[in-house]
Protein backbone atom coordinates (compact mmCIF):
# COMPACT_ATOMS: atom_id res chain seq x y z
CA UNK A 1 0.00 0.00 0.00
CA UNK A 2 2.76 2.42 0.98
CA UNK A 3 4.89 1.42 -2.02
CA UNK A 4 1.93 1.98 -4.31
CA UNK A 5 1.33 5.40 -2.80
CA UNK A 6 5.00 6.41 -3.14
CA UNK A 7 5.07 5.16 -6.74
CA UNK A 8 1.99 7.24 -7.53
CA UNK A 9 3.63 10.28 -5.96
CA UNK A 10 6.56 9.79 -8.33
CA UNK A 11 4.18 9.61 -11.27
CA UNK A 12 2.61 12.89 -10.19
CA UNK A 13 5.97 14.64 -9.93
CA UNK A 14 7.11 13.22 -13.27
CA UNK A 15 3.94 14.60 -14.86
CA UNK A 16 5.04 18.17 -14.21
CA UNK A 17 5.45 20.02 -17.49
CA UNK A 18 7.55 23.05 -18.32
CA UNK A 19 6.78 26.07 -16.17
CA UNK A 20 4.04 28.47 -17.20
CA UNK A 21 5.30 32.06 -17.41
CA UNK A 22 2.08 33.56 -16.05
CA UNK A 23 2.08 31.21 -13.06
CA UNK A 24 5.71 31.97 -12.28
CA UNK A 25 5.08 35.72 -12.53
CA UNK A 26 2.12 35.61 -10.13
CA UNK A 27 3.99 33.34 -7.73
CA UNK A 28 7.07 35.55 -7.91
CA UNK A 29 4.95 38.62 -7.15
CA UNK A 30 3.34 36.79 -4.27
CA UNK A 31 6.60 35.54 -2.77
CA UNK A 32 8.29 38.90 -3.28
CA UNK A 33 5.56 40.63 -1.30
CA UNK A 34 5.82 38.05 1.46
CA UNK A 35 9.59 38.45 1.67
CA UNK A 36 9.12 42.18 2.13
CA UNK A 37 6.25 41.78 4.57
CA UNK A 38 7.51 38.98 6.81
CA UNK A 39 11.18 38.78 6.00
CA UNK A 40 12.60 35.53 4.65
CA UNK A 41 10.68 32.62 6.10
CA UNK A 42 11.06 29.28 4.35
CA UNK A 43 8.01 27.74 6.03
CA UNK A 44 5.69 30.43 4.69
CA UNK A 45 7.26 30.61 1.23
CA UNK A 46 7.38 26.89 0.48
CA UNK A 47 3.64 26.37 -0.20
CA UNK A 48 3.75 28.77 -3.14
CA UNK A 49 6.61 26.85 -4.71
CA UNK A 50 4.65 23.65 -4.10
CA UNK A 51 1.53 25.12 -5.73
CA UNK A 52 3.50 26.08 -8.83
CA UNK A 53 4.45 22.42 -9.26
CA UNK A 54 0.86 21.29 -8.62
CA UNK A 55 -0.37 23.67 -11.33
CA UNK A 56 2.20 22.27 -13.75
CA UNK A 57 1.16 18.70 -12.92
CA UNK A 58 -2.52 19.41 -13.53
CA UNK A 59 -2.01 21.58 -16.61
CA UNK A 60 0.75 19.43 -18.11
CA UNK A 61 0.36 17.55 -21.38
CA UNK A 62 1.92 14.32 -20.12
CA UNK A 63 -0.39 13.28 -17.30
CA UNK A 64 1.31 10.02 -16.42
CA UNK A 65 -0.76 9.64 -13.27
CA UNK A 66 -3.92 9.25 -15.36
CA UNK A 67 -2.51 6.13 -17.02
CA UNK A 68 -2.79 4.23 -13.74
CA UNK A 69 -6.22 2.69 -13.01
CA UNK A 70 -7.02 4.40 -9.72
CA UNK A 71 -10.18 6.10 -8.49
CA UNK A 72 -10.66 9.83 -8.87
CA UNK A 73 -10.68 10.19 -5.08
CA UNK A 74 -7.30 8.46 -4.87
CA UNK A 75 -5.86 10.76 -7.53
CA UNK A 76 -7.19 13.91 -5.86
CA UNK A 77 -6.09 12.97 -2.35
CA UNK A 78 -2.67 12.08 -3.76
CA UNK A 79 -2.40 15.54 -5.34
CA UNK A 80 -3.16 17.20 -2.02
CA UNK A 81 -0.69 14.87 -0.31
CA UNK A 82 1.97 15.72 -2.90
CA UNK A 83 1.54 19.43 -2.22
CA UNK A 84 1.84 18.83 1.52
CA UNK A 85 4.75 16.39 1.33
CA UNK A 86 6.82 18.71 -0.86
CA UNK A 87 6.58 21.43 1.78
CA UNK A 88 7.31 19.02 4.64
CA UNK A 89 10.24 17.41 2.85
CA UNK A 90 11.96 20.68 1.95
CA UNK A 91 11.30 22.19 5.38
CA UNK A 92 12.68 19.12 7.18
CA UNK A 93 15.69 19.21 4.87
CA UNK A 94 16.30 22.87 5.76
CA UNK A 95 15.96 22.07 9.47
CA UNK A 96 18.45 19.22 9.16
CA UNK A 97 20.94 21.49 7.41
CA UNK A 98 20.54 24.08 10.17
CA UNK A 99 20.91 21.43 12.89
CA UNK A 100 24.04 20.01 11.25
CA UNK A 101 25.47 23.50 10.84
CA UNK A 102 24.74 24.40 14.47
CA UNK A 103 26.11 21.05 15.65
CA UNK A 104 29.31 21.64 13.73
CA UNK A 105 29.57 25.14 15.17
CA UNK A 106 29.11 23.82 18.72
CA UNK A 107 31.74 21.13 18.15
CA UNK A 108 34.19 23.70 16.85
CA UNK A 109 33.45 25.92 19.84
CA UNK A 110 33.89 22.97 22.20
CA UNK A 111 37.20 21.91 20.68
CA UNK A 112 38.27 25.54 20.75
CA UNK A 113 37.65 25.68 24.49
CA UNK A 114 34.75 28.15 24.32
CA UNK A 115 31.91 27.86 26.85
CA UNK A 116 28.40 27.57 25.52
CA UNK A 117 25.83 28.83 27.98
CA UNK A 118 22.30 27.49 28.13
CA UNK A 119 19.30 28.92 29.93
CA UNK A 120 17.31 26.68 32.22
CA UNK A 121 13.77 25.59 31.37
CA UNK A 122 12.29 28.02 33.86
CA UNK A 123 14.13 31.07 32.59
CA UNK A 124 12.86 33.79 30.27
CA UNK A 125 14.19 31.92 27.23
CA UNK A 126 11.77 29.05 27.84
CA UNK A 127 8.87 31.46 28.23
CA UNK A 128 9.78 33.25 25.00
CA UNK A 129 9.98 29.91 23.19
CA UNK A 130 6.57 28.88 24.48
CA UNK A 131 4.93 32.12 23.40
CA UNK A 132 6.64 32.09 20.01
CA UNK A 133 5.11 28.64 19.54
CA UNK A 134 1.73 30.36 19.12
CA UNK A 135 2.99 32.44 16.21
CA UNK A 136 4.61 29.35 14.66
CA UNK A 137 1.33 27.43 14.96
CA UNK A 138 -0.55 30.35 13.39
CA UNK A 139 1.92 30.40 10.51
CA UNK A 140 1.55 26.63 10.10
CA UNK A 141 -2.24 26.95 9.89
CA UNK A 142 -1.84 29.63 7.22
CA UNK A 143 0.48 27.35 5.25
CA UNK A 144 -2.05 24.50 5.40
CA UNK A 145 -4.87 26.79 4.26
CA UNK A 146 -2.82 28.15 1.37
CA UNK A 147 -1.82 24.64 0.31
CA UNK A 148 -5.27 23.07 0.37
CA UNK A 149 -7.22 26.00 -1.08
CA UNK A 150 -4.52 26.56 -3.70
CA UNK A 151 -4.51 22.89 -4.70
CA UNK A 152 -8.30 22.90 -5.04
CA UNK A 153 -8.08 25.98 -7.27
CA UNK A 154 -5.41 24.27 -9.39
CA UNK A 155 -7.94 21.52 -10.18
CA UNK A 156 -10.47 23.93 -11.71
CA UNK A 157 -10.86 22.99 -15.35
CA UNK A 158 -11.98 26.31 -16.83
CA UNK A 159 -8.91 28.52 -17.20
CA UNK A 160 -10.85 31.77 -16.83
CA UNK A 161 -12.50 30.54 -13.63
CA UNK A 162 -9.13 29.33 -12.38
CA UNK A 163 -7.54 32.71 -13.06
CA UNK A 164 -10.38 34.54 -11.30
CA UNK A 165 -10.14 32.15 -8.34
CA UNK A 166 -6.37 32.62 -8.09
CA UNK A 167 -6.66 36.41 -8.26
CA UNK A 168 -9.48 36.40 -5.69
CA UNK A 169 -7.52 34.18 -3.31
CA UNK A 170 -4.45 36.36 -3.84
CA UNK A 171 -6.45 39.51 -3.07
CA UNK A 172 -8.04 38.03 0.04
CA UNK A 173 -4.70 36.88 1.42
CA UNK A 174 -3.03 40.19 0.65
CA UNK A 175 -5.87 42.02 2.34
CA UNK A 176 -5.59 39.80 5.39
CA UNK A 177 -1.82 40.25 5.55
CA UNK A 178 -2.23 44.01 5.28
CA UNK A 179 -4.80 43.95 8.08
CA UNK A 180 -2.36 41.95 10.20
CA UNK A 181 0.39 44.44 9.46
CA UNK A 182 -1.62 47.43 10.66
CA UNK A 183 -3.22 45.55 13.58
CA UNK A 184 -0.19 43.94 15.20
CA UNK A 185 1.62 46.05 17.80
CA UNK A 186 5.05 45.78 16.17
CA UNK A 187 5.57 46.46 12.47
CA UNK A 188 8.70 44.36 12.27
CA UNK A 189 9.24 40.68 12.88
CA UNK A 190 5.96 38.79 12.50
CA UNK A 191 6.68 36.27 15.25
CA UNK A 192 7.52 38.96 17.78
CA UNK A 193 4.49 41.01 16.77
CA UNK A 194 2.10 38.07 17.00
CA UNK A 195 3.48 36.99 20.37
CA UNK A 196 2.63 40.30 22.05
CA UNK A 197 -0.64 40.90 20.18
CA UNK A 198 -3.69 40.94 22.51
CA UNK A 199 -5.85 39.26 19.85
CA UNK A 200 -3.34 36.43 19.23
CA UNK A 201 -5.39 33.73 20.99
CA UNK A 202 -8.57 34.75 19.18
CA UNK A 203 -6.80 34.70 15.80
CA UNK A 204 -5.29 31.31 16.57
CA UNK A 205 -8.65 29.78 17.54
CA UNK A 206 -10.37 31.34 14.54
CA UNK A 207 -7.76 30.06 12.12
CA UNK A 208 -7.88 26.64 13.73
CA UNK A 209 -11.64 26.41 13.15
CA UNK A 210 -11.31 27.73 9.59
CA UNK A 211 -8.57 25.18 8.83
CA UNK A 212 -10.61 22.26 10.19
CA UNK A 213 -13.52 23.29 7.95
CA UNK A 214 -11.52 24.35 4.88
CA UNK A 215 -9.33 21.23 4.55
CA UNK A 216 -12.13 18.68 3.90
CA UNK A 217 -14.13 21.21 1.86
CA UNK A 218 -11.07 21.85 -0.33
CA UNK A 219 -10.63 18.12 -0.96
CA UNK A 220 -14.32 17.71 -1.81
CA UNK A 221 -14.25 20.74 -4.12
CA UNK A 222 -11.02 19.51 -5.69
CA UNK A 223 -12.63 16.15 -6.40
CA UNK A 224 -15.59 17.80 -8.09
CA UNK A 225 -13.26 19.93 -10.22
CA UNK A 226 -11.12 16.91 -11.09
CA UNK A 227 -14.15 14.78 -11.97
CA UNK A 228 -15.23 17.39 -14.51
CA UNK A 229 -12.10 16.77 -16.62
Amino acid sequence: MIRRFIAYQRLLLNSSSTYNTKTIFLAGLFIGFLIKFFGFDSLFMLPFISLIIIHQIVEGHRKLYELVPVSSWYAVVSLFATALFMVLFVHVFILLVVIIFMGGFMLLAWFGGAEIGMDGPTGPTFEATATSGESTLFMLLMVILILFIGTAIALIRNKKCKTVANISAFGLLMGFLYWLKISLPINGDFYESFTVAPQADLLLIGFGVITVVAVPLSIIAGHRFYSSY
